[in-house]
């Protein structure tokens, strides 16, 4: 991943598949900033990740906010050190939060980074607010081989297939002067 030099990531299933401690070794290898916002330790109910991260691209600022799958937590129930809130209401509300606080930031395109599947990325794009300003849902966890976007509640759902199989390039147009995206390909 550090060879593809990305400007944000969401952590999915296999980056537990050895335990908390090496989900955290692989969080202090990366040189990108993870993501997640329903991530947290059950003894304090301290987040393991930062929620979201603010990226300038060109002359816009760009939120990501990273959600994450129940599976993530499958292979460390036995650790019983970290929990997560994954019911797709609860995630849509979080998205609502942290997208309410930065009303006041001027905040041109709102991208959710999910690693839920592509069924529960229509279930989430149908339960956010449209006053909440989510623009596009990049998701991953069901493998889901798309050419074209799914519009769910006039939000743009994209995968691209699985693992670096598939790299998925999504260009879009956006106009900040009505702050929505105009056309994409």
């Amino acid at each position: 991943m550090n060879g593809l030099n990305p400007d944000v990531a969401c952590i999915g299933n296999h980056e537990v598949d050895y335990g908390v401690a090496h989900l955290l070794f692989l969080d202090k290898c990366a040189r990108f900033p993870i993501i997640c916002a329903n991530l947290f330790v059950t003894l304090n109910s301290t987040r393991l990740f930062q929620p979201y991260f603010n990226v300038r691209v060109k002359d816009m600022n760009v939120l990501f906010i990273g959600i994450l799958t129940e599976e993530v937590i499958a292979s460390t129930k036995n650790e019983k050190v970290i929990g997560t809130f994954v019911d797709v209401d609860e995630a849509a509300k979080e998205a609502g939060i942290i997208c309410g606080n930065y009303r006041t930031v001027d905040t041109d395109l709102t991208i959710l980074l999910t690693h839920i599947g592509l069924e529960e990325d229509r279930r989430l794009a149908e339960r956010l607010h449209p006053d909440w300003g989510v623009n596009i849902i990049i998701g991953g966890h069901s493998h889901s081989y798309m050419e074209q976007p799914e519009i769910v509640n006039g939000i743009p759902i994209v995968q691209a297939f699985t693992g670096t199989d598939q790299i998925g390039r999504f260009d879009i147009r956006y106009d900040t002067d009505r702050d929505e995206i105009v056309s994409w390909a």
